[in-house]
């Protein structure tokens, strides 16, 4: 059964379970017996958790405007366009596994 908020004109606010049928008929306080009528409120739904929506947000982000990331953010050393190139020498053929 779904909860339903409620709201006194002489007690305040309270809560109150009942069937979809009874939905919009109005309740009686339980402190003074008075007839209440119905707040409408935003469903009970649980939330998504924060690192979901932070990766979804990202995605969505990157999907139309991709982040381009620096060299020092992926832990490269920054361009120096005057250093001498270094070159991999390849011992026997590269495509061997060897021992």
């Amino acid at each position: 059964m779904p909860l339903y908020e409620f709201t006194c004109p002489a007690h305040g606010p309270f809560e109150l379970r009942r069937p979809f049928s009874q939905a919009s008929a109005p309740a009686h306080c339980p402190r003074c017996g008075e007839l209440a009528r119905r707040v409408f409120t935003s469903p009970n739904v649980p939330r998504t958790p924060a690192w979901i929506v932070e990766g979804l947000t990202r995605e969505e982000r990157s999907r139309h405007e991709p982040r381009i990331a620096t060299r020092e953010e992926i832990g490269l050393p920054a361009y120096d366009p005057e250093a001498k190139p270094q070159y991999h020498v390849a011992r026997g053929r590269p495509w061997m596994i060897s021992h």
